[in-house]
């Protein structure tokens, strides 16, 4: 009677019987049947994510949909293939964790690029065998670095033209700020190093980088969220990006740049990529922060007997510049240009009443005219890189102390 009302009760509430004895062979075909399905699902996740990643490869190739086609632009004129063949070894290259800087490029030896063994992009001196009689070192991000030139027509490289008695070093990195700037140039020091002259060349990486709603501390740089989950998963930090690479890497790449899309950034507001205009207290740190390193590399600089130039950097949305053949392409990502110029008002605010405005140069209106220079918001041509480097030369020759 008592097993027959138990059946009863069990099989009104489809409930499995805990009374019924354990079948191995039933165990069997379920494990076997889950890890089946696990199996499908993981080998169907890798093969979407391969087919994802060579499509998005094929799309963002030199001359594909997506891909980085600066080098057809009008400043590269008569000169296309060599300049594609410039961004193509940039895009080979790549890089590796330092500490206090973040990151440093690997060596590479290309046609148009070589980096050496410290990270440092080659700076070609016009005259090796002549002695130097001093040094002058240059820091800052990507349009210091050289993005879009090749070794030749770099700043550095332009400015040991102009100044062939000195020892040219460019110590500048891809979407480095200015206070990695500082941090290398303190590195520099504690090795041992001496230079004359030190230029920081900076605003535009510590507005982009700072400014996206990614980075959620200032001071921080481009690979804040990175290193910080590298840290927090320590030594799982190889397996889960292994197993990121095999099944999600490219899916999530392929979200990410589906979000990145006009019509969804406008849809989560102003402030969906840069929150600097929704955060006043934000903008303010930023600029406070570019000043305050530039103050204390030159109190550095000043006190080993050197001189100091910071430099702010000509963004394409400052003063009066031709960007006409830029298109709808500079203003993405969507927010970029008020953000600039917010920021760029602050710094120049804070300027005026900081103890380092008599030390800067403003370069800002370098490029206004109907000449196209910019091949995006901040990276000029070489011809571009030419003016920068008479202009810094041009300074530092009339602001030298009288003998």
């Amino acid at each position: 009677m008592v097993q027959l009302f138990r059946s009863r009760i069990l099989s009104r509430c489809r409930m499995p019987d805990p009374f019924r004895r354990f079948d191995p062979a039933r165990a069997k075909t379920v494990a076997r049947w889950v890890w089946l399905n696990l199996l499908v699902t993981l080998a169907l996740l890798f093969s979407v994510n391969t087919i994802t990643g060579a499509v998005l490869a094929w799309v963002e190739r030199p001359g594909g949909l997506a891909g980085d086609n600066r080098w057809k632009l009008p400043v590269y004129e008569g000169n296309r293939e060599y300049a594609r063949v410039v961004f193509e070894e940039f895009r080979s290259t790549t890089v590796s964790y330092r500490p206090f800087v973040g990151w440093r490029r690997d060596p590479f030896e290309g046609v148009t690029l070589r980096i050496d063994t410290q990270g440092r992009r080659r700076t070609v001196d016009p005259d090796p065998s002549r002695p130097k009689v001093g040094s002058v070192y240059f820091f800052g991000g990507s349009a210091m670095w050289g993005t879009g030139s090749d070794d030749a027509h770099t700043i550095p490289s332009l400015f040991a033209r102009l100044e062939p008695r000195y020892a040219v070093e460019n110590y500048a990195e891809t979407a480095w700020n200015s206070r990695q700037g500082l941090d290398q140039l303190v590195t520099l020091y504690a090795l041992g190093h001496r230079p004359d002259v030190v230029v920081f060349y900076d605003g535009a990486n510590d507005v982009y980088h700072q400014c996206t709603r990614l980075t959620d501390v200032v001071p921080g740089h481009a690979r804040v969220n990175y290193l910080r989950e590298a840290a927090k998963h320590g030594r799982s930090v190889g397996l889960l990006r292994a197993l990121r690479a095999l099944f999600l890497e490219h899916l999530i790449a392929l979200s990410a740049e589906i979000q990145k899309l006009e019509f969804f950034r406008k849809a989560r507001g102003e402030c969906s990529t840069f929150d600097c205009p929704c955060d006043e207290k934000k903008t303010d740190l930023i600029a406070q922060n570019l000043l305050a390193n530039w103050q204390m590399a030159k109190i550095l600089v000043e006190a080993h007997g050197g001189r100091f130039l910071p430099v702010l950097q000509p963004v394409a949305f400052e003063g009066r510049p031709y960007t006409k053949h830029l298109g709808s392409r500079l203003e993405k990502p969507f927010g970029i240009r008020p953000t600039f110029r917010l920021v760029y008002e602050k710094i120049r605010e804070r300027l005026a009443s900081h103890p380092i405005r008599s030390s800067v140069l403003d370069l800002t209106g370098t490029f206004d005219g109907d000449r196209p220079f910019y091949i995006d918001f901040c990276h000029v041509s070489p011809e571009g890189n030419a003016i920068v480097a008479r202009k810094i030369f041009e300074h530092l020759h009339a602001s030298a102390p009288k003998k």
